[in-house]
């Protein structure tokens, strides 16, 4: 879960799940009020995981051409990363560059 750099505390899932793409965006600490911003490199790693689900949703698509069941499996593992994506995410006080 990620921690507030400010004041220290861990934000609950709830309160990063609502902010489930926020790239660009930053989070305010319902604890402190401090504005805290995705590390560069869990930015990196959220487009690089978006971008492998989409390939692979891609391939298995192609690979069966069935239309529902791709749907269904692109629902499951937007759900799946959905519910992990605050578990993993690291926070920083400042905004940084992606590159």
């Amino acid at each position: 879960m990620p921690t507030c750099q400010n004041c220290f505390r861990t934000l609950k899932w709830k309160h990063t799940g609502a902010h489930f793409f926020w790239i660009h965006s930053s989070i305010t600490c319902p604890f402190c009020g401090a504005t805290q911003y995705p590390a560069a490199r869990e930015r990196k790693i959220e487009i690089g995981i978006s971008q492998l689900i989409l390939v692979l949703i891609f391939i298995y698509h192609i690979a069966t051409d069935n239309s529902a069941v791709t749907i269904g499996l692109f629902s499951v593992e937007i759900l799946a990363y959905a519910a992990f994506h605050p578990l993993l995410l690291k926070i920083s006080n400042q905004k940084e560059k992606l590159f």
